[in-house]
This record gives structure tokens, C-alpha cells and sequence, in this order.
């Protein structure tokens, strides 16, 4: 699981430090030259400058992805690939790296509109919920499927991670990654 974990960082890291789009991004190279991009991660890595040129903000979505359970006070608490969980199901150690990175983190509570997600350069979707998850699940609708192509098209970086089979809403889901030419596949392997 460490490894996993590990690997789910360098790439976002790389995302946030080098700005890769995918899609229909005319400035984008068709190659990805992977040993190449290690080792500019690698030399970012180890220097001592800050290693994002210019302020950026990460925006997780909190919307798609909207799962709750109470806390050990009986508070309802919002869980579950955020910023402030900080078990195995949180991103509270991604957030530590992106701002030890010089970024901010930011959540967007919202669908994606043309003024939240103005406020942010990388927007990060994981794991959009099923009726399962959540009684009342946000789905990605055509609405903000625009709204982000849009925004990408713009120069915005759009990371998206889905879960396994029956647990990742994926009809929507790939109606937006289809957009840049991603298909998440439905597959379930290892479970334990």
C-alpha cells in the first residue's frame, strides 16, 4: 500500500510541478517522455528551490465526491479522499506535499462553475460517489462537463483518479474523461 501511495504522489507532484495536461492540448508533446521527466523530477526534487514558478492552487472536489460519517464525538464529518482525513482514506498527506511544494490547497464544495474554478490551476476529481456511498450523489453533469473542458482548454490541469467497481460512479465519470480521451475501465482485481 505504501508503494501505491508513493507512486499516486510522485505523479500528482509531477503534475503540479511540470503543468501536464492531457487531451487536446496543442502544446503538449504526443510522446511522454517518462525517463525524461523523472529526472527533472528528480533534480526539482533534491533542490533546494521552490519548485512551482508561480503561485498555484490545487483544488480537490468535494462535491462529486461527497461522503460523510460521524467522528468519535457523533459530529457529522465530511470523509473520504479530503484534505483533512487523515487515515487511509484521506489526502491529508498529499496536501502536506503540494504545500511543501509552494502550493496552496483549496476545496471546491460546489459543481464546477466559471467562477470557482477560476480561483484554482489544478483540479483534482476522485472517486465520484454512488447511490451507495451517498443517498444523494452529485453526478457530473453535462453543465459541468463544459464548464471544466472549458477551463481546461484554458490552461487549467485536470487529475482525475477513480476507484475500483462499485465503488466509482463511472457512467458520468468517463462522460468527462472521454472528453480528453480517457475511459476508466470498470475492473476489480485483488481484493482482500
Amino acid at each position: 500500500m505504501e508503494g501505491k501511495k508513493n507512486s499516486a504522489i510522485l505523479l500528482l507532484t509531477m503534475v503540479i510541478s511540470f503543468g501536464f495536461t492531457i487531451g487536446n492540448n496543442s502544446n503538449r508533446k504526443d510522446e511522454f517522455d517518462k525517463p525524461e521527466l523523472v529526472s527533472k523530477f528528480k533534480a526539482l526534487h533534491h533542490s533546494k528551490s521552490n519548485v512551482l514558478k508561480k503561485e498555484k492552487v490545487v483544488g480537490l472536489d468535494y462535491y462529486f465526491n461527497d461522503e460523510w460519517k460521524k467522528d468519535k464525538n457523533g459530529k457529522e464529518v465530511q470523509y473520504h479522499y479530503t484534505w483533512e482525513d487523515t487515515a487511509n482514506s484521506g489526502y491529508s498527506e498529499l496536501g502536506d506535499v503540494i504545500k511543501n511544494l509552494g502550493a496552496e490547497i483549496s476545496e471546491l464544495h460546489a459543481a464546477p462553475a466559471k467562477d470557482n474554478l477560476r480561483k484554482i490551476n489544478i483540479y483534482i476529481i476522485v472517486d465520484p460517489d454512488t447511490p451507495q456511498e451517498n443517498p444523494h450523489p452529485n453526478y457530473i453533469d453535462d453543465a459541468s462537463i463544459k464548464n471544466i473542458a472549458d477551463w481546461v482548454k484554458a490552461g487549467g490541469v485536470l487529475v482525475l483518479f477513480a476507484n475500483d467497481k462499485g465503488n466509482c460512479e463511472f457512467g458520468h465519470f468517463n462522460k468527462l474523461a472521454g472528453n480528453f480521451r480517457i475511459h476508466f475501465n470498470e475492473d476489480s482485481r485483488n481484493y482482500v
